[in-house]
């Protein structure tokens, strides 16, 4: 692994110094494991893990489990670390005992290092993390802090490479809050060897699959098969074919009050996002559109807002 020093050497500035680091070598043979010995446990106090290769899920799980803390953090070998991120997150976490799972903001950097683009607009409230997640995945995997104990309250990690990471995060969002710190406090490094082949993979058929293995638990109590009708009604890739329907804004209401019902919110909780805001006109616009007298209300509201948001001549 051509990084591993640079990741290293991040971990090695963190201005938060109470931890251990834990390194599983997955039966390397670039020299990883010799520049692995080169910091640990001499400048970086751990272990390294090794001859055990296992899948990645499977290693992952491991790792949660020979643990000795209960606030763990992630990082990928080739990904870089802010000085403060542990200080950050290890405070945001003791302030929020309810929170169970914390990204953070983060920068895309190219192999060499090089600034790509800043990843600012995910939302960072629980509610909207939340619901968001039953449609995507809005927590960089390598920038997480999470409690051990929550993760194995979840199941720990599955063995489903590539979307190990949102499958957990799917079932730790039905018995924890979910928290974003509102900083980059990683650089993500994209390379083409990486698990989503450095962007170069759709993540779309892989968060498909994850909420199919999750149906049961996206709405609360709500028949698994009828829970992915209503989450594919209003996903990006529009993968329900249905004519729209009013009694689709129903369902779709009464899904998100038995989502927050479950986790023990109350029955607004995510009706207030950001998401399901926009889920909601989505569907109240295909419905309407498929009338001759709802197409008419449309270019209405569209005219009205058009001489609303216009600026006043000066």
């Amino acid at each position: 692994m051509p990084y591993i020093r640079e990741t290293l050497a991040s971990i090695y500035d963190q201005t938060y110094r109470d931890w251990e680091i834990i390194v599983w070598d997955n039966g390397s043979t670039d020299g990883t494991l010799e520049e692995l010995k080169k910091w640990i446990p001499g400048k970086l106090p751990g272990k390294i893990v090794r001859d055990r290769p296992l899948s990645l899920g499977r290693s992952l799980a491991a790792l949660v489990e020979m643990a000795s803390t209960d606030l763990c953090a992630r990082i990928d070998a080739d990904d870089l670390c802010h000085p403060e991120r542990l200080e950050k997150q290890v405070a945001f976490m003791r302030e929020n005992p309810q929170v169970g799972l914390l990204g953070t903001r983060f920068e895309r950097v190219d192999p060499e290092g090089k600034p790509l683009s800043l990843v600012l607009n995910s939302p960072y409230d629980d509610a909207d993390l939340r619901w968001n997640l039953r449609w995507g995945n809005g927590i960089c995997h390598p920038s997480v802090m999470f409690r051990r104990s929550a993760v194995l309250a979840a199941g720990n990690y599955h063995d489903c490479m590539p979307y190990e990471d949102y499958d957990l995060w799917l079932r730790m969002s039905t018995i924890t809050e979910v928290g974003l710190v509102p900083e980059v406090l990683l650089k993500y490094r994209i390379v083409p060897t990486g698990v989503m082949g450095g962007g170069s993979i759709d993540p779309k058929p892989a968060i498909n699959k994850g909420a199919g293995k999750n149906a049961s638990i996206l709405f609360g109590d709500m028949d698994p098969s009828a829970a992915l009708k209503i989450r594919n009604r209003v996903a990006h890739d529009r993968q329900n074919t249905e004519p729209a329907k009013l009694r689709h804004l129903i369902d779709h209401r009464r899904a998100a009050a038995s989502a927050a019902l479950s986790v023990g919110k109350p029955p607004s909780y995510f009706r207030n996002t950001d998401l399901y805001l926009e889920q909601m006109r989505f569907l109240m616009f295909t419905w309407l559109k498929q009338h001759l007298w709802g197409r008419t209300v449309v270019r209405m509201g569209r005219s009205v807002h058009r001489l609303t948001s216009a600026r006043p001549d000066r």
